[in-house]
């Protein structure tokens, strides 16, 4: 189940990096329309030179008249203009989305590196029953083994030592966090 979800986010994932490749792209070629048409807005002459049945008839067109030439260069101003601004839009969309998913991300990684610490913080109250287990295991006399108490108590013993340990962590712990808050 879970290979099956991280596979799906990562397959979204992948087709996100490709859609935002192709929307710069997109976004990139709409500015360089916008630009060559604000050129040809902004010279006379050349809108001029866009009545091309005049050219051909041998007669240029007057270079004060080009109102029709105009209107449609800007119509496609316009238009690329809005192909501009709406590309930056998603873009803008698109950042803040990988923002929160970056912040998420870290809450995350935070949040595993709080619950290591932790393991870490019972693991050695761990080690320190281990090292007393160790001590006695070792096949040397101590007068203790005839005891019939020695068990009992030795394992007392080591359980209070983890529950120490382990408290005393965690404190340290809380208060590294609430230093970090």
């Amino acid at each position: 189940m879970v290979d099956k979800e991280e596979g799906g986010i990562h397959s979204n994932l992948r087709t996100l990096l490709e859609l935002v490749r192709k929307l710069a792209a997109t976004e990139k070629r709409a500015r360089q329309v916008r630009s060559a048409v604000q050129d040809v807005l902004n010279n006379d002459e050349d809108m001029a030179a866009m009545y091309l049945s005049d050219k051909q008839a041998g007669k240029p067109h007057p270079v004060e008249d080009h109102q029709d030439v105009e209107y449609l260069l800007e119509a496609y101003y316009k238009a690329s203009d809005a192909v501009v601004q709406e590309a930056a839009s998603l873009m803008g969309t698109i950042q803040q989305t990988e923002e929160s998913i970056q912040s998420i991300l870290d809450v995350r990684r935070n949040q595993i590196m709080v619950l290591e610490a932790k393991i870490e913080i019972l693991m050695l109250g761990m080690a320190a029953a281990t090292l007393v287990a160790g001590w006695y295991g070792m096949n040397v006399v101590n007068y203790f083994e005839e005891s019939s108490m020695a068990f009992g108590v030795l394992v007392a013993s080591c359980l209070v030592a983890i529950m120490f340990l382990s408290r005393y962590g965690f404190r340290q712990l809380r208060a590294i966090q609430k230093m970090h808050l």
